[in-house]
């Protein structure tokens, strides 16, 4: 036998936390996305990590002990000096922790006696699992190679540079 419960509003009967949903579902969502526009382009020349703007949002989980699924996304391109080698890495950065780092190089690139552009489009999947309700911040990081090369995000017209990050917290 079938049944079905059709509601506008469940209400916690102490408070709204002790409202649980099923293993699987989504309980919230969090999005940040940044362009640069028209203005100047973002070049990270450090070899020690750099957030990179706009790859970063505060979250605030609704439960404690939900997962996370966080998604970086970031458009760019690194410079190849004439003579070098193409290399940056990336990195995550979740609620005060380091992530495994994500090293793009292209051998010879700009070996061939020019300088060039590469272009990358960078899209790194993280899980946390949230210890409490109190906001953690979830980024992203960068760092250029040894070689004179580096990251940039270039303005384009139209806001063509885009980046996001979204989070989604997931029942358990």
């Amino acid at each position: 036998m079938a049944s079905t419960l059709t509601v506008d509003n469940i209400v916690g009967a102490t408070t709204a936390a002790n409202v649980k949903l099923p293993a699987g579902g989504i309980l919230n969502y969090g999005l940040v996305e940044y362009s640069i526009g028209t203005g100047g382009s973002q070049s990270y020349t450090s070899t020690s990590y750099t957030d990179i703007t706009g790859v970063t949002i505060s979250y605030t989980p609704k439960y404690s002990g939900s997962k996370c699924l966080i998604n970086f996304n970031v458009f760019g391109r690194i410079r190849g000096p004439s003579g070098q080698d193409v290399e940056s890495s990336f990195r995550t950065h979740i609620a005060g922790s380091a992530g495994k780092e994500y090293r793009v190089i292209g051998d010879n690139l700009g070996k061939l006696g020019d300088s060039i552009w590469f272009p990358v489009f960078i899209n790194i999947a993280a899980e946390y699992t949230t210890t409490g309700t109190s906001a953690v911040t979830f980024k992203m990081q960068v760092k250029a190679g040894a070689q004179s090369n580096y990251f940039q995000v270039p303005h384009h017209a139209n806001d063509q540079a885009h980046q996001t990050i979204s989070v989604l917290e997931i029942a358990q």
